[in-house]
């Protein structure tokens, strides 16, 4: 046992020296504890994965090479783990009568994570969230599981993996749960003309569905995916959406830290639209490419979007067309110290006129390994045709921590 302990650990060390990462953050600390390393084994700063991490989650949450002495979920520690954050929040808005001014210490919700391995080559994830009723101090939060999936590696000795269940699906090149900002990516978010009273589609959302992934030589991935798709969509007509990704690292490293990473995406999907629970389904469709380059403790993210949402939506002559992205740059100043600035936009038809701008500066320090406190800067503006544009400033001072 003595022996197998050691070499998983020469393993993991092994690994992460050959990623070139940069060892910052915490992890979910139910994998830290499994192993007995700190959370910095996997990750940049919570919750930013390094290419180790990415390569320790694309294996299945096994570590690579010795996945026959990797434990299951019953034979170490309860497979558990809790994130929250605390601190201050201020959002002022002008020109918006739906929204108002916050100022006020909070508690930024509270994530259950649970994870591991059901036997070799079979991984699972989840993440529950309790629910918090409306109360001043506290985000109210709905009780769901956000994420809750197995994942089959190396089906039949080949590099194909099989995820199952709910999950964030692959076809992003930035994900959207695991980005350092509270203020999540517009593009991202942004949910075209499927938009209406059932939330509409965002790329940023969890999906229930089956998704195949592959691990190729030469640096090439693929990503293919049938799911669920918009909350728009009649459960009663079954799962209509597909998409596919198709991305490729040049260099050491998976395009995390270390590595450069060029990807394309494409999603097409069916909805009806925002205000009906009944009748046709109209078509949409997203494409995308994104870029990662990695420069010593630099880190350039650059993602472009385009939309093409089928005018049944709208009921006008033509098609809503929109496009939008981002273009965010990491630096760690120290191992414990990193700073972030993102500008994010989305363009909508010219009669639309609803665009958006938003700029997000901060930085993070870790006190502990997994406690840092985070400081963020959000300035947004929505433009709007027929009156002023609607602005919002939102600065955050929290102490992000998990257990």
């Amino acid at each position: 046992m003595h022996t197998r302990r050691v070499q998983t650990c020469c393993a993991i060390l092994s690994a992460v020296l050959l990623a070139g990462a940069l060892q910052t953050g915490y992890a979910f600390p139910g994998f830290a504890r499994k192993y007995g390393f700190e959370c910095t084994m996997c990750h940049v700063q919570f919750p930013k994965l390094n290419d180790f991490g990415q390569r320790y989650r694309d294996n299945g949450y096994q570590v690579p090479g010795q996945e026959d002495m990797d434990q299951s979920a019953l034979e170490g520690l309860p497979p558990l783990a809790l994130r929250t954050s605390v601190g201050y929040v201020s959002h002022t808005v002008d020109n918006d009568p739906e929204d108002s001014d916050l100022k006020e210490f909070n508690l930024g919700g509270v994530d259950v994570l649970f994870g591991g391995l059901l036997g070799r080559d079979i991984g699972f994830f989840g993440i529950y969230t309790p629910r918090l009723d409306p109360a001043k101090g506290n985000d109210t939060q709905s009780g769901k599981l956000e994420m809750a999936s197995v994942l089959f590696n190396n089906l039949g000795r080949s590099p194909i993996d099989l995820r199952i269940g709910r999950f964030e699906p692959g076809f992003l090149g930035f994900s959207a749960k695991r980005t350092f900002t509270f203020s999540g990516y517009e593009v991202y978010d942004f949910a075209g003309a499927t938009d209406g009273q059932y939330g509409g589609f965002a790329l940023s959302d969890t999906q229930e569905g089956v998704e195949l992934s592959a691990h190729l030589q030469g640096g090439w991935h693929g990503v293919a995916g049938w799911v669920n798709g918009s909350q728009n969509h009649g459960s009663d007509n079954g799962p209509k959406d597909l998409y596919t990704r198709i991305y490729k690292v040049f260099g050491e490293g998976e395009g995390q830290t270390a590595g450069q990473r060029l990807g394309v995406m494409f999603y097409h999907g069916k909805a009806r639209p925002g205000d009906e629970d009944a009748g046709p389904q109209y078509s949409f469709d997203r494409f995308g490419a994104d870029l990662a380059v990695n420069l010593r403790q630099t880190s350039f993210l650059l993602q472009y979007l385009k939309g093409s949402d089928d005018r049944g939506f709208t009921g006008r002559l033509t098609d809503y067309d929109w496009k939008g992205g981002f273009v965010e740059v990491d630096h760690a100043f120290r191992e414990d110290i990193l700073g972030f600035g993102r500008y994010d936009w989305v363009s909508t038809p010219d009669w639309d006129g609803h665009d958006i701008r938003t700029w997000v500066l901060g930085s993070r320090w870790n006190l502990q390994k997994s406690l840092a406190v985070h400081l963020e800067y959000a300035d947004r503006r929505v433009d709007d045709p027929r009156g002023p544009s609607i602005k919002s400033k939102d600065v955050y001072l929290r102490l992000d921590w998990a257990l």
